[in-house]
């Protein structure tokens, strides 16, 4: 990814499936009572991963949708919708990735980096579909099909 080359980015320990699934609360509006499944958790990682991942994995949850749809769609309006970024703004007082000398990735970037990390991981716990041909048709075929559309 042209995007990142040249650029620092931030890294920290990461989760590595901060997604709802993966954090208590305490009724339906309550306060967060933990973050549970540490165990992919790893230093080094990009740090937007989890933020991100948070972000896209609510949005397939409210649309019913797979993650690769979701990515797909997003790639290719050029972004995080409107709800989505304000979300992103609130938790984290920024809109995009801070690389930390002031400047942005684009928004893109950091959702095909999430994405990339997240198959990667699904694919190498074998957490995928038992049909993985499925699985594959429906969340990596429509974002490669997006990303070369995004590249041209």
């Amino acid at each position: 990814m042209a995007g990142l080359v040249g650029r620092r980015l931030p890294v920290s320990w990461t989760h590595g499936d901060y997604t709802p699934s993966n954090v208590r609360i305490a009724g339906v509006q309550g306060p967060v009572t933990g973050i549970v499944h540490w165990g992919g958790a790893r230093p080094g990682q990009p740090a937007l991963i989890d933020e991100y991942l948070m972000i896209l994995m609510v949005s397939c949850q409210v649309e019913r949708a797979d993650l690769g749809t979701v990515v797909s769609e997003r790639l290719r309006a050029g972004g995080l919708s409107d709800r989505e970024r304000d979300a992103l703004c609130t938790a984290s007082d920024h809109a995009d990735a801070d690389i930390g000398d002031g400047e942005c990735i684009d928004e893109r970037i950091a959702i095909v980096l999430t994405w990339l990390h997240q198959i990667a991981d699904l694919w190498r716990k074998r957490a995928t579909s038992p049909n993985h041909h499925i699985w594959w048709a429906a969340n990596v075929a429509p974002v490669l099909d997006a990303v070369a559309v995004w590249r041209g």
